[in-house]
């Protein structure tokens, strides 16, 4: 309904005598609109998740035909035959609400991992569960610890809540857990390790996160980040989930996403002490595992899908190695990715990230730290380095690395 009042008039609304008169002016700007909702003053300094351009948004705005999309980490191999049929069966029952708290899929996790249904959460992604650890973990002035370059929900989530985040320099792009462990003080409550690490793939020594387990206070919580676990080379991966029974502060997280490669289903969990999630369970938000990401995860768990998943695993790996050979033969200065990913560290990214998208490659450029390329399939993969070729033909690499 259109206001009657003058348009240079303010009104103030006889419940909100008294508040700031920013928050309840009406004025010729807008007319006809609702006066402006309060939020939390704090929310103003912070910059929404910037996931990037969607990829068809690019493609239409370039005019791309074939483009090869190699940005944002997923997995490059559609969904198993028996994934697939399991959320199409699941989608004619989508009428009706989900198990709220996953227990059938909760069963089938902790079998896989050799655990009991009561030390898994699950939720809509890993990310929904980091939400569900900062909100039963952090009080306004709460800080929490992390590497300086990595996933930027770490510290995003955290200061919603005003909780203040100590975001620590890496050691050649690897996660330094001393450097971590020196940063904690009487505040601290949350550790977060992503290992591997995003955006640049490294993986710390097991023997350093023993190490930061041993001495971070057990009343801390120490989160590790397994999302691109299963992309580890053999040994390189630490046996956090060993762990957990002598470390009860220990929360490991991991993600259907990635390997696994439903990441459009929205499905990841931790593995925790019961007793703690426990507590968890008080700030979980009913019903965000839909019933066909149940379904999906249940028929990634089994026999036949997870031997796919192995097989597709083994593909990245090596395409992993053939783009960090070639890339580095060009002159391109890497991280030691365990991940799905290459990372070259560059101030100029934005400038290379152009250049191959106008060649209809899309990579994640990231400004001021580094190009990530997602590894793709083995033709996606080819497509890449004969591009990458043409830029060592046309650029001086130690100009950018």
């Amino acid at each position: 309904m259109r206001s009657s009042w003058p348009v240079a008039r303010t009104r103030v609304h006889p419940v909100r005598r008294g508040l700031p008169a920013a928050f309840v002016r009406c004025t010729d700007a807008h007319r006809g609109r609702a006066e402006l909702i309060r939020a939390r003053p704090h929310l103003g300094d912070l910059d929404p998740y910037e996931p990037g351009t969607p990829v068809a948004q690019l493609i239409e705005a370039r005019g791309l035909t074939d483009a090869v999309n190699l940005a944002l980490n997923e997995c490059p191999f559609a969904p198993s035959g028996p994934v697939v049929a399991a959320i199409t069966h699941a989608a004619t029952g989508s009428n009706r609400y989900p198990e709220d708290t996953a227990p059938r899929l909760r069963a089938a996790i902790a079998a896989r991992l050799g655990v009991t249904a009561d030390q898994i959460v699950v939720g809509c992604g890993s990310v929904d569960v980091f939400q569900q650890l900062c909100l039963a973990l952090l009080d306004p002035g709460d800080s929490v610890v992390c590497a300086r370059n990595s996933f930027p929900e770490y510290w995003r989530t955290p200061n919603f809540l005003r909780a203040t985040v100590h975001r620590v320099a890496m050691d050649s792009l690897t996660t330094d857990c001393a450097g971590l462990l020196a940063a904690l003080d009487a505040t601290t409550r949350l550790v977060v390790v992503a290992n591997p690490n995003n955006p640049t793939g490294t993986v710390v020594d097991p023997g350093a996160l023993k190490a930061l387990l041993e001495g971070v206070p057990e009343g801390v919580c120490v989160l590790v980040d397994e999302a691109y676990g299963e992309f580890c080379d053999p040994g390189r991966r630490a046996p956090t989930l060993e762990w957990l029974a002598e470390h009860r502060n220990l929360v490991v997280s991991r993600t259907f996403s990635k390997a696994l490669g439903i990441g459009g289903v929205r499905l990841g969990f931790v593995v925790a002490d019961p007793a703690f999630l426990a507590t968890l369970a008080k700030v979980h938000l009913p019903y965000s595992v839909s019933a066909l990401a149940q379904a999906a995860g249940l028929a990634a768990l089994t026999d036949e899908v997870l031997a796919d998943v192995a097989r597709r695993t083994e593909i990245v790996r090596e395409g992993r190695r053939r783009m960090t050979a070639a890339l580095t033969a060009a002159g391109w200065v890497l991280s030691d990715s365990q991940a799905n990913f290459v990372f070259a560290p560059c101030d100029r990214a934005v400038e290379i990230g152009e250049w191959f998208l106008d060649r209809g490659v899309i990579v994640r450029a990231i400004p001021h730290n580094g190009v990530r390329v997602t590894v793709g399939t083995p033709g996606e993969v080819d497509r890449f380095l004969e591009v990458a070729a043409e830029w060592a033909g046309a650029h001086r690499a130690s100009d950018y690395f």
